[in-house]
């Protein structure tokens, strides 16, 4: 009986504590209670932000690309958070709730997304790829040799067997591109000088691993139709071109983080391929 009666009094104290509390609207309770946002993407918004007010003076073509970016990042913020029945952004997800709850960036642009990347959720990592390849692009971050030489893949073998997959990927291209030739495509010298690039890169980066991929006699490049005269060998080339920079796009959103340097070169290879499409 004496349990109970103290059961009773914390009950009425409760009580009488949820009664003496001002009654908090819907959107309140949303607010203080709901999703929060997302730390890691939410700070990739707010990098991406202040590089936009900060450029738009000296460089307004990359302000206009880093506020999309921002736009972009907050869209996946408000996705993370999910909707309300009505389809609607949790309050607790607001544009200005990620503002509040992001912290000052130390730093921006690329460096920051790859900085980042191990933070994001796993569903995120497409997105952040695909944008870091889209700025490394757009800044002329290509030199896939620089890239490969800071690269250090010897304790890193899922980046090392994803670098290889790539490689096998080049060298496929390049006996496209011979393919492709052959049939009358023309205007493949700096394109054939490319893939050798990135060829020469990966083949640097993970000789230290003691396994190199070499070409094989021949290759079927699987989705895209053989060509058999001068117009079909060119859209061969623009398909197989294409399918190679997303292979390489592929292998920087599946990296779990810049472990190894595998990210930065993934991204690199990719906006080095991707001037070509």
């Amino acid at each position: 009986m004496h349990v109970s009666f103290f059961r009773s009094r914390a009950s009425l104290t409760l009580a009488a504590t949820l009664a003496a509390a001002p009654l908090l609207s819907g959107c309140e309770v949303d607010s203080l209670f709901g999703p929060k946002p997302n730390a890691a993407v939410s700070a990739l918004a707010q990098g991406a932000r202040e590089d936009a007010e900060r450029l738009e003076g000296s460089d307004p073509e990359l302000s206009a690309l880093r506020g999309e970016q921002a736009l972009a990042f907050d869209a996946e913020v408000a996705r993370l958070c999910g909707t309300l029945e009505d389809g609607s952004t949790p309050a607790s997800c607001s544009a200005e709730k990620v503002e509040e709850a992001s912290e000052p960036v130390e730093t921006t642009g690329l460096e920051q997304i790859i900085a980042t990347f191990g933070d994001l959720p796993e569903e995120s990592r497409p997105l952040a790829a695909q944008q870091a390849i889209i700025l490394a692009e757009a800044t002329g971050s290509t030199d896939v040799a620089k890239a490969a030489q800071a690269a250090n893949l010897t304790e890193e073998p899922e980046a090392a067997e994803a670098a290889r997959e790539v490689l096998r990927g080049e060298y496929a291209l390049a006996y496209g591109v011979g393919v492709a030739k052959a049939f009358g495509a023309t205007n493949l010298k700096d394109l054939t000088a490319a893939i050798n690039e990135r060829i020469a890169a990966l083949t640097t980066a993970l000789e230290p691993t003691g396994e190199v991929p070499v070409a094989e006699a021949g290759y079927e490049i699987t989705g895209i139709a053989s060509p058999t005269d001068a117009a079909s060998a060119q859209a061969f080339i623009n398909a197989a071109i294409a399918q190679a920079a997303d292979s390489w796009e592929a292998a920087a959103a599946d990296a779990e983080s810049n472990e190894g340097g595998w990210l930065n070169l993934a991204i690199t290879g990719a906006a080095h391929a991707g001037r070509f499409r």
